[in-house]
C-alpha cells in the first residue's frame, strides 16, 4: 500500500512518538502512520512475537477527502497457518456505486479455490461489502500476497475519480466506526486492550489506525 500511494500521491509521515514501539508479554507492536494529500490517512501496525512464528500485519487507510469505503488488509501467521483479510467498510457518506464494486468481486472470483476463513460474527458484518474477502489456510502464501497486491491496486486505482466529500462529515463517520470498535470489540482492538490496556488501545485505534 505504502508504495502503490508513494507513486501518485504526497505522503507526510507521522511522528507519533513512543507509540510507534510498544511492548508487552513479550509482543512487540510496531505502528507508521501517514497523511496522504487529498486522500486521507495510512496506518501500518505490525504485531510479532515467539521469535515470528506468530505475527500480524494490519494496514488501513482511512479515507478524509474522498467518498470511498474505509479500507484494510490483514494478514496474519500462526505458525504454518495464514490467515488474509481485505475488508472494505461502509462508512460512506454516499452509496457506493455498483460499478465501483467489480474491480473487488473479479479477484473475489480468481480465489474462490481458497479456503473461507470461518468466524462466528462481529457487530461490523452488516457495514462490511460483499465484495470483501477473507481466507485461512497453509501454504498459500503466494496467493494471499497476489491478493492482498491486487485489493490494494484496485482500491488505490478507484481514489483518483472518486467524488470529494466534506472531510468533516467523513471524519464523522470514521469516527463512529472506531468509537464501535473500541465499545464493542474486533480481533486487533480486542488484543490491544488485552495487552496495552484500554487508554492506550483507544490512543492507538483513533489517533494512530483511523486518524481522527
Amino acid at each position: 500500500m505504502l508504495e502503490t500511494l508513494h507513486r501518485q500521491y504526497v505522503l507526510r509521515k507521522n511522528d507519533i512518538g513512543s507509540d510507534a514501539h510498544l511492548h508487552a508479554k513479550g509482543i512487540r507492536l510496531n505502528t507508521e502512520s501517514w497523511e496522504v494529500e487529498g486522500i486521507g490517512h495510512l496506518c501500518i501496525m505490525r504485531m510479532n512475537f515467539l521469535f515470528n512464528l506468530v505475527s500480524m500485519e494490519t494496514v488501513v487507510l482511512s479515507s478524509a477527502h474522498k467518498d470511498v469505503p474505509l479500507f484494510n488488509v490483514d494478514t496474519m501467521r500462526f505458525g504454518s497457518t495464514e490467515t488474509f483479510m481485505a475488508e472494505l467498510y461502509d462508512t460512506q457518506l454516499e452509496p457506493w456505486p455498483p460499478e465501483a464494486k467489480k474491480a473487488f468481486e473479479a479477484i473475489q472470483d480468481q480465489n474462490r479455490d481458497l479456503p473461507e476463513y470461518e468466524h462466528s460474527g462481529h457487530w461490523y458484518d452488516p457495514i462490511l461489502f460483499p465484495c470483501s474477502m477473507a481466507k485461512k489456510g497453509k501454504g498459500y502464501s503466494a496467493r494471499f500476497t497476489k491478493a492482498a497486491d491486487d485489493y490494494i491496486d484496485a482500491f488505490v486505482k478507484q481514489l483518483k475519480n472518486a467524488p470529494e466529500c466534506s472531510a468533516d462529515e467523513k471524519a464523522a463517520k470514521t469516527a463512529a466506526f472506531a468509537g464501535r470498535l473500541i465499545a464493542e470489540g474486533g480481533p486487533a482492538a480486542d488484543t490491544m486492550v488485552k495487552l496495552f490496556g484500554k487508554e492506550i488501545a483507544e490512543r492507538m485505534i483513533r489517533k494512530h489506525m483511523y486518524g481522527i
